[in-house]
């Protein structure tokens, strides 16, 4: 598995962690959070120390595999990681084309993760499949930025699609195949061409629209990845004014039908931007 140029100066240990932080600011389900510091629990898997934006502590609990402390590493921990740092994430795929990148978000079964494998057996490359990191620091071209080279598919995507490009895979507890993906993986930055919001409805033929109005504000702010605790880390003025500037990027909603194999369909439009 690759990971990102950014990523290379955290530092991830695994040993002692709290049970719980010292007067948290923030309380979650799993979590809590205080001036630089988030701790998350993952009942039967690890708990995560994330300080100040550069260092990861796991402890690993009797019982986990190294591939299910992994996985929720790279979710969770890593997007509290990058909100320390005031840097924007959104839970999406991204793909990458000639052309520059688009991120493929939408609510969990939308979808995602089938259409990004679906475009990687078109010769597309990919730089996340589920989370998806964002330099906004030049508002006039965003940048999307690399976190993982690995896919997770179900196993009935994986008979549909058969995918040539797996070196390896594993099934994880929750029967997802994991696939690596590095030779198609993009470290490097690339321009932000467009977001794409999958949606499921209850219709017959795939629709698209493109976004209008103060709905172009919301979907950054209803994709970014767990906005809980982007809430509780995130600087609130730098958060704001980055959904702004998201807002003002190419914003699309893919509707599919619901229960109908769309796939091959929905890749001929995202590849049209990608081209």
């Amino acid at each position: 598995m690759k990971k990102t140029e950014f990523l290379k100066d955290v530092e991830w240990l695994y040993g002692e962690t709290p049970e719980h932080l010292d007067n948290p600011s923030f309380k979650g389900a799993m979590w809590e959070a205080s001036p630089g510091r988030f701790l998350l629990t993952v009942p039967r898997v690890a708990r995560y120390l994330v300080e100040d934006g550069s260092r990861i502590t796991i402890t690993i609990f009797d019982g986990a595999t190294g591939n299910m402390v992994n996985r929720f590493l790279k979710m969770t921990p890593t997007a509290a990681l990058l909100y320390q740092r005031n840097i924007m994430a959104l839970q999406a795929a991204v793909v990458v084309g000639a052309a520059g990148a688009v991120l493929l978000t939408g609510n969990s079964s939308s979808g995602k993760s089938t259409l990004l494998a679906a475009l990687v057996m078109r010769g597309y490359r990919m730089m996340s499949d589920d989370l998806a990191v964002l330099d906004l620091a030049k508002p006039e071209q965003i940048q999307t930025v690399g976190t993982f080279s690995e896919i997770a598919l179900w196993p009935d995507v994986v008979q549909k699609l058969i995918p040539p490009f797996a070196l390896s895979s594993e099934k994880e507890s929750g029967e997802r195949v994991i696939f690596d993906l590095s030779p198609q993986f993009v470290s490097e930055p690339v321009p932000l061409l467009a977001i794409f919001q999958i949606d499921v409805k209850n219709i017959k033929e795939v629709e698209e629209e493109t976004v209008q109005g103060a709905y172009r504000f919301r979907i950054p702010r209803n994709f970014t990845y767990n906005a809980f605790i982007a809430d509780a880390l995130f600087d609130h003025e730098a958060y704001f004014q980055n959904c702004a500037v998201l807002a003002r990027n190419r914003l699309v909603t893919l509707r599919r039908p619901r229960a109908v194999w769309r796939v091959d369909e929905l890749s001929d439009r995202v590849g049209k931007v990608l081209r």
